[in-house]
């Protein structure tokens, strides 16, 4: 991931398509992240997905992460 040449609009439309493959809803009907500040520290929406949301490889791998987030 390092040296990615993705832009914030590109690395939050990934975020969102995995977040969409896996649970069916956008990025954007979950609660407020701080997009931005993971976008800027480097980590690739991968990382972000699974660390964040649980979700890896196009399915949701850590139910309580997800449910947190949804619940926060």
């Amino acid at each position: 991931w390092e040296g990615s040449s993705l832009s914030f609009e590109q690395w939050m439309s990934e975020v969102d398509s995995i977040v969409s493959a896996a649970i069916g809803l956008s990025i954007h009907d979950l609660p407020d992240m701080t997009f931005r500040d993971v976008y800027q520290s480097g980590d690739s929406p991968e990382v972000f997905c699974r660390d964040t949301l649980g979700i890896e490889n196009g399915q949701v791998t850590d139910l309580d992460t997800l449910n947190d987030v949804i619940n926060s």
